[in-house]
């Protein structure tokens, strides 16, 4: 019950456009010369504005979903079936191998069709990716131009003191990924 708990967030607020993209947004490049300032910025931002930025995720997830259904659900199921092949090959390796030296012929021919069938299969794959990397891009490209203001910095204090856990907060610790508030 205790771990629990501690597992428990409370979901940021969204932002405003105005603070998120229009007229008191504040953009600039970051130094590509100081990585750890870079870093800096990025994380605060991914905590401040994570709820727009989960928004954005699930509207061009949901918008490629409707323009796409098809190309959307066949590369979610070559993509999981793949997972899930791999996965099961791992543990069998002997049996593979042994298929392998038994059989080349149908070995090849397996591989073959395979590949072939990944090929037909792989306009499907990159809608699919592209529906997934995309919102992970603008969430970046955001993140690490928007410079943060006074809000974001005594918010984001909040979260690093545990005050309030955020799911983004949850991840970045999960990731070894702490703020550094005022660096």
């Amino acid at each position: 019950m205790d771990k629990l708990s501690e597992l428990r967030a409370d979901l940021a607020p969204v932002r405003n456009l105005h603070d998120f993209i229009a007229d008191t947004a504040r953009f600039q490049l970051p130094n590509f010369g100081d990585l750890e300032k870079w870093g800096n910025r990025v994380v605060n931002n991914l905590l401040y504005y994570q709820t727009n930025y989960f928004l954005i995720a699930l509207i061009i997830l949901l918008s490629m979903t409707l323009a796409y259904p098809l190309s959307m659900f066949v590369g979610f199921s070559v993509t999981a079936l793949g997972y899930i092949s791999y996965n099961h090959m791992s543990h069998i390796e002997g049996t593979v191998k042994t298929f392998k030296d038994t059989h080349p012929l149908a070995a090849f021919g397996s591989v073959a069709a395979v590949s072939i069938f990944v090929l037909y299969l792989l306009g499907f794959l990159v809608i699919f990716s592209l529906s997934l990397l995309l919102p992970f891009c603008i969430t970046f490209v955001h993140a690490s131009l928007r410079k943060r203001n006074i809000k974001n910095k005594l918010t984001n204090k909040v979260e690093e003191m545990g005050i309030k856990k955020s799911p983004m907060g949850l991840f970045l610790s999960a990731m070894s990924l702490e703020p550094e508030i005022f660096k």
